[in-house]
């Protein structure tokens, strides 16, 4: 079976990067029956580079790269917005069985079924904090929606706000679960130290691990760990690892807050350093206003470590009885939460050990055959031969 792909996501950092970066080896891996057609949108800014790196990563008898040298206004108009199949396109779409958008970019005018797969809809939820892009967001996911045989959601929360804001039926909707990765294990404090030192880490830290735009809600986690450092007089650090750039007026209110040198940002933190910062925590944090699946918090309890989490989005459901929740708007409650983990070393034991259990389950071998079912499904289901596999 001929499989295209959008790979822009091979190109880019966060969730849904990380989604096909460790989805693809799987998917290979497989075995024989399947050739996936890597379409790479080369215009964007800085994307030459990224282009070439993932090339060479992603290299393999069964992968094929497409570049597609036309703007992404262009795309958008052509593919969102008419049915137009533009030169450099149309030649690679034509051989295609089916064709995965995972980026929400939907092919007008592909001869085979589309299956879109769909992360989250955060804009939709919170078009406030969104304002010149909801709209344009909203119409790119109507589009997917409506050129797509299948839907795969990342979680089931994903699947209830396709339902409820998109007025998807549930028939459409196919809930595949993200994998972790291997690296995301226990290490021997010979394997942490290091990583610690290098980051000028001496002391025992908080751990938060993603965005820091306002739906990540860090705003609450800095005023619970002020709350949480005057009740416990600890010498424990706040580590944020996330894109600077959207950091907004975060150092000022840790500033603000007097928390000083406690609280260090990071930055983007790579994945070969990830699994050392997690297993040295003393918990990995997230309080975020909505999560379609959060990785950090499933990538720590792999490594062994107590993740405290807001109970919202897809997190009940993933993390089960193996987190501890706490309401997204409540620092204190969360400072609590801190002190106890803190000090409970059968806590993080009991905790710790059944997050491995919990995290043990999502594979990306799992993802992939589950993947592999949908694309079979939308295809046998278009009723047209597209090929043999």
């Amino acid at each position: 079976m001929e499989v295209g792909i959008d790979a822009l996501p091979l190109m880019g950092r966060g969730g849904i990067s990380r989604h096909l970066r460790d989805l693809l080896p799987a998917l290979v891996a497989r075995g024989p029956g399947y050739r996936y057609h890597l379409f790479a949108r080369v215009l964007r800014s800085g994307l030459w580079k990224r282009y070439r790196e993932a090339a060479d990563t992603f290299a393999s008898p069964h992968l094929r790269w497409h570049r597609i040298f036309l703007p992404d206004r262009l795309l958008e108009f052509a593919w969102t917005n008419h049915d137009l199949v533009l030169p450099g396109t149309g030649r690679c779409l034509k051989g295609l069985d089916i064709f995965l958008a995972t980026a929400g970019l939907a092919p007008a005018g592909a001869p085979c079924p589309i299956v879109g797969v769909v992360h989250d809809l955060v804009p939709l939820k919170f078009p406030y904090w969104f304002p010149s892009d909801a709209q344009l967001i909203r119409g790119r996911l109507e589009k997917l929606v409506a050129r797509s045989r299948l839907l795969i959601a990342v979680s089931e929360s994903t699947r209830r706000d396709l339902q409820d804001l998109l007025g998807v039926p549930g028939e459409k909707v196919r809930v595949v679960h993200h994998g972790i990765h291997p690296r995301f294990a226990p290490l021997s404090g010979g394997k942490i130290r290091p990583v610690l030192a290098a980051r000028r880490v001496s002391g025992p830290f908080f751990l938060y691990v993603g965005g820091l735009g306002p739906v990540k809600n860090v705003r609450t986690l800095l005023e619970a760990f002020g709350e949480f450092r005057q009740r416990a007089a600890s010498p424990h650090e706040l580590l944020l690892a996330g894109d600077p750039r959207w950091a907004g007026a975060l150092p000022s209110v840790a500033e603000s807050l007097g928390l000083g040198g406690a609280v260090r940002f990071l930055g983007f933190v790579e994945d070969d350093e990830l699994p050392a910062l997690y297993a040295g925590a003393t918990s990995v944090i997230l309080p975020s206003w909505h999560e379609s699946f959060g990785f950090p918090a499933l990538e720590a309890m792999a490594c062994g470590t107590i993740v405290l989490a807001a109970r919202v989005g897809a997190l009940p459901d993933l993390l089960g009885d193996a987190a501890i929740f706490f309401p997204p708007g409540a620092p204190s409650q969360l400072a609590e939460h801190m002190a106890r983990v803190s000090t409970d070393e059968d806590l993080r034991r009991d905790l710790g050990a059944r997050g491995r259990a919990r995290a043990a389950s999502f594979t990306w071998e799992r993802a992939a055959a589950e993947t592999l079912e949908v694309l079979r499904e939308a295809r046998s289901s278009d009723g047209r031969d597209c090929g043999s596999d």
